[in-house]
């Protein structure tokens, strides 16, 4: 995937659908999966190369999570600084 892959929906209530969906499908895949397939190392890529794929899932997890803090203290600062 390259960055040019990636494309703006057009307002922010578009992304905030496509990031619904997006979690939706990711949710989705992951409840259907077999225990075969979170141990199988098919879909680690760096920087997980030869790891599971639940241990892939748990880091996009925790860097989703790291995300949404940053989004999250950013908003606050932002506030923060109208007052």
């Amino acid at each position: 995937m390259k960055k040019e892959d990636i494309t703006w929906p057009g307002s922010v209530e578009k992304a905030k659908e496509e990031i619904k969906t997006l979690h939706d499908k990711w949710v989705e895949k992951l409840i259907n999966m077999s225990d075969a397939e979170y141990q199988s190392q098919q879909y680690a890529k760096w920087p997980l190369e030869g790891r599971s794929f639940a241990d892939t899932a748990l880091w996009l997890n925790g860097e989703l999570m790291k995300n949404v803090a940053e989004i999250g203290y950013g908003r606050f600062l932002y506030a923060a600084c109208k007052k």
